[in-house]
């Protein structure tokens, strides 16, 4: 900037593109359509600071995200925490807008569709507490390498928010599918490939010291130790509620 100006934000002198003091733009714009369409998606998905670039290199080398973050390095990248209310939210968004139903069984108290629909329907919770319980066993199984609880949350949160996104990505075949028997075998890769391989691959790239199989093993049983504790909670609650409903 050649130019002095004041931060209309807080009134301090400006000779560079950010006030030095409250940290606003120097340079801001009145609104219009054009801007809401680059504002809004601006602040939902924080375009500028890398939503999609985490998103890819969480998929291909997770480990550039999950340590830089931890350790400070985190421009170009998303915040774990935002990731994964985010793409939550836009989860549940997009299956209220475009529901599909569970294969027709007749007793579908024991398919796994109708759990996994019932999860996304009480995402908020069953994210949280997935979350919650995968947070646990990665800092236990994976406590030499020095990660704090906070810190093994934190990528546990970006795990969600990849499983978030993968969920969404799968909502046209979901719906081409819909309320057939394949549903079930549907509802069963989705468990299987980004409930319990995907946050393996994330904690063998992350936490692995050496690389090899027996190293993917035990990212493999941490994954699924987590996983299987939480589809046994979630479960119990979705059998309990199931009950109720059918006396009432």
């Amino acid at each position: 900037m050649d130019e002095k100006h004041n931060c209309l934000n807080c009134d301090a002198d400006l000779t560079t593109p950010f006030c030095p003091i409250c940290g606003q733009k120097a340079t801001t714009h009145r609104y219009s359509f054009k801007t809401i369409l680059h504002d809004v998606p601006h602040a939902i998905f924080h375009v500028d600071s890398g939503f999609a670039h985490t998103f890819i290199t969480l998929i291909k080398h997770p480990k550039n995200v999950c340590w830089n973050y931890v350790l400070g390095k985190r421009v170009g990248l998303t915040n774990p925490l935002l990731y994964m209310f985010v793409t939550m939210g836009l989860m549940v968004l997009f299956y209220h807008l475009f529901p599909v139903q569970p294969s027709p069984q007749e007793d579908y108290l024991f398919w796994l569709d109708n759990l996994e629909l019932f999860l996304i329907q009480f995402s908020k919770w069953s994210f949280t507490t997935a979350f919650i319980i995968t947070s646990v066993f990665s800092a236990w199984m994976y406590r030499k390498i020095g990660f704090n609880f906070i810190e093994h949350a934190l990528i546990n949160a970006y795990i969600a928010g990849e499983i978030a996104v993968l969920t969404i990505l799968m909502l046209p075949i979901a719906i081409i599918f819909s309320g057939t028997e394949f549903m079930l075998v549907l509802s069963l890769c989705h468990l299987i490939i980004f409930q319990v391989v995907y946050p393996a691959w994330v904690y063998y790239q992350t936490f692995a010291v050496k690389k090899g199989f027996l190293a993917f093993v035990y990212a493999l049983f941490c994954s699924l130790a987590g996983t299987a504790l939480f589809s046994t909670l979630a479960y119990s609650v979705y059998a309990l509620l199931h009950e109720v409903n059918s006396v009432h």
